[in-house]
């Protein structure tokens, strides 16, 4: 993923993550994770969706130093596992896990239960597309996120909503 200065952060299946490419500074160990989804923020963070350790915020100090906060089952997340994160336009957070989608405001996290496997998220003029492992489900922009709209039956494996939001 690539921040709001240029510089190119990493993660992979076989190092984890790797921090800013060009510090060449070592992660501690604590911090070494796979992480799946990597996603700058409009606010500068990086979140990056982990297999197994949750979804973390990673900021850089002035002295360079990197800072990981982790949000995981025990602070509230669905699930350890985070297969997807999104930015919408209003500045909201999306994380997709193993167990259901987590919407992140500035003032928390609402858990959105019965999901199972979210895979995929993709924002429209009508609301946030939500792949999961059975469905592709609507939750209408302005809408109650406790009643999504159910568009299709059966494995979606990507989707992508164009500029007129035609999906």
């Amino acid at each position: 993923s690539v921040d709001a200065e240029g510089h190119v952060w990493r993660s992979d299946g076989v190092h984890g993550f790797q921090g800013r490419i060009a510090d060449r500074r070592p992660i501690r160990p604590a911090e070494i994770a796979r992480g799946s989804r990597l996603l700058h923020d409009r606010a500068g963070h990086l979140w990056v969706g982990t297999g197994g350790q949750g979804l973390w915020r990673v900021s850089q100090r002035a002295d360079r130093r990197v800072v990981v906060e982790q949000s995981t089952v025990t602070t509230g997340l669905l699930g350890n596992g985070v297969m997807s994160v999104y930015e919408d336009r209003d500045g909201n957070g999306w994380a997709g896990t193993l167990d259901g989608l987590n919407r992140l405001t500035r003032f928390g996290a609402t858990p959105v239960q019965g999901l199972g496997l979210v895979s995929g998220l993709e924002v429209s003029p009508q609301g946030i597309w939500v792949m999961t492992a059975e469905s592709l489900r609507l939750f209408p922009r302005g809408g109650s996120i406790d009643g999504p709209v159910v568009a299709h039956h059966g494995e979606v494996r990507a989707i992508h909503a164009d500029e007129k939001g035609r999906l």
